[in-house]
């Protein structure tokens, strides 16, 4: 029998083929999965894959921010209206980046969604994928996943954007699970965590990760060590924690933690190999990168000045008409525009940043002496402010609109 992430493949290959009759083979792997007579023609499992996606059209009183109306219009324009990834992420105002993320989470939504209808499971690993669900999460997973949103956007929306020490946590977490390691006969061992390695997150969030990778590998393991370690690379936090000997011999799809790293922009892999189960979760590091756009140099310095001891990193370009080049080899995660540029309007820059598929995703701080808070936010700017800034007012602007930025 498949493994979801086995279903996850065939779906992706026939999405891709939707309107191709004679690319049959990835069709007819999904013959069982959809319910159809094993003699279903191509055709007819085309037609089950797109009335499937249109089942996913969420009700009217679901609120357009939620993220099931993404997956679904992100399914919609790409597989059914056959859009390119750029004309969907320009419906979507989002980045093509973006989008290619996003995608890969749709298309696995939509594989859970084939595999929870199914009303018999044929295998012992697919009995397993849905008691895993049932028995941790209730009986009706939608409604869990839901709450399970709600409440981490609730932490989120709360005052500050936080920073937690890895190393921190990972001591608060293995104190706190000791009593269970020993009832489990587990021993855990923490190696090469650098003592200043952070991550974007709540600190509550990030013990969570590790309770629930640790308890899930306890879960399957009658004695035995587990291994935690921690590294960066460039803006990123790569945690690992692989546990061992098994007793199953496939690793859990695990959707709680997938819906708890994607809404802090994170990712999450396991592998299985010598009875050795690994986690391996990549978060967002403490930096963030902030371009300025303004000519007074003075002014850029001062902004330099203010973010030392702060996770913010201060770019700076004076030449307004560069921004696109630059920001594709910065990569900015905020934008502070003048709009009094020598050589270029910034209220037309602002528009164009606004509309454009590759800087749409990222937030604008409009910051001027021309006091037009109103203009500035119609034009698609995230915050105004206004000129003469000190410290507070700058820090203060950048935490708000990071809060927006790690929300969406």
């Amino acid at each position: 029998m498949n493994t979801l992430e086995e279903h996850e493949a065939d779906l992706h290959d026939a999405l891709n083929h939707l309107y191709d009759p004679s690319h049959q083979e990835p069709f007819m792997k999904l013959v069982s999965i959809l319910g159809l007579d094993p003699q279903a023609d191509v055709m007819s499992i085309q037609e089950a894959i797109v009335q499937m996606i249109r089942n996913l059209n969420p009700p009217a009183d679901i609120p357009h921010s939620a993220r099931i109306w993404r997956f679904y219009n992100i399914l919609l324009f790409r597989y059914i209206h056959r859009m390119t990834q750029e004309e969907a992420a320009e419906q979507l105002s989002i980045s093509p980046r973006h989008l290619r993320r996003e995608q890969s989470l749709a298309i696995r939504f939509l594989a859970l969604q084939l595999l929870n209808r199914r009303s018999s499971p044929s295998s012992i690993e697919d009995l397993n994928f849905r008691e895993n669900l049932s028995d941790r999460e209730g009986q009706n997973f939608p409604e869990w996943l839901s709450q399970v949103r709600e409440e981490i956007r609730v932490l989120q929306q709360s005052p500050g954007l936080e920073f937690t020490l890895v190393k921190t946590a990972i001591d608060a977490i293995t104190g706190l699970m000791s009593p269970l390691m020993e009832q489990h006969r587990v021993a855990v061992r923490v190696t090469g965590v650098q003592p200043g390695l952070r991550v974007r997150m709540r600190p509550a969030s990030l013990r969570q990760i590790f309770v629930h990778t640790i308890s899930e590998l306890m879960r399957h393991m009658k004695s035995g060590e587990i291994s935690v370690s921690a590294s960066q690379t460039k803006d990123r936090i790569r945690l690992r924690i692989s546990g061992g000997p098994m007793l199953v011999d496939q690793p859990y799809e695990d959707p709680f933690l997938r819906e708890l790293l994607a809404i802090h922009n994170g990712s999450l892999t396991q592998s299985m190999e010598n009875q050795r189960l690994t986690f391996e979760v990549v978060l967002p590091g403490d930096k963030i990168s902030v371009l300025v756009v303004d000519d007074n140099l003075d002014l850029v310095h001062f902004f330099q000045r203010f973010v030392q001891g702060t996770p913010y990193q201060i770019a700076h370009l004076e030449d307004g008409s560069q921004v696109f080049q630059i920001v594709e080899q910065v990569s900015p995660d905020i934008i502070i525009l003048d709009v009094m540029l020598p050589n270029v309007d910034g209220w037309e820059l602002l528009s164009h940043l606004h509309a454009h598929p590759t800087t749409r995703s990222i937030p604008i701080i409009v910051c001027s002496v021309v006091r037009e808070t109103e203009l500035a936010l119609v034009l698609g700017a995230t915050k105004f402010l206004p000129k003469p800034v000190r410290r507070q007012q700058l820090i203060q602007a950048l935490e708000e609109v990071s809060i927006r930025l790690h929300l969406n």
